[in-house]
């Protein structure tokens, strides 16, 4: 869903190695406007470079109070602004020997 906000409002969306430090990394040296990960954590520009789910938590409530809708309508109005969003996740065990930079 974000690759089809991102084409509509016309932003560059860059996807980074996992980890925050990464994102921290690109907010800190460029013009980036929101920096996330799938885990919920989330900075803004202005902000501190540091997945803070408690203020993306508190600029949620902030648009709720301000538009007068509660969370599910704003759900429903952007999910038929951009279309479905859809997610899989797929986690791989790696067993120790096979991974880089091992300590054994």
């Amino acid at each position: 869903m974000i690759d089809r906000l991102a084409k509509k409002y016309g932003l560059k969306l860059i996807e980074t190695p996992v980890g925050f430090n990464h994102i921290a990394d690109r907010m800190l040296h460029e013009d980036v406007l929101i920096g996330g990960e799938e885990s919920g954590g989330i900075s803004f520009k202005g902000h501190i470079p540091e997945g803070d789910g408690p203020l993306m938590g508190l600029l949620l409530i902030e648009m709720i109070a301000s538009l007068k809708k509660p969370l599910g309508e704003l759900v429903e109005d952007l999910l038929a602004e951009v279309g479905p969003a859809l997610y899989q996740r797929v986690d791989l065990p790696v067993e120790s020997s096979h991974r880089e930079g091992r300590d054994d």
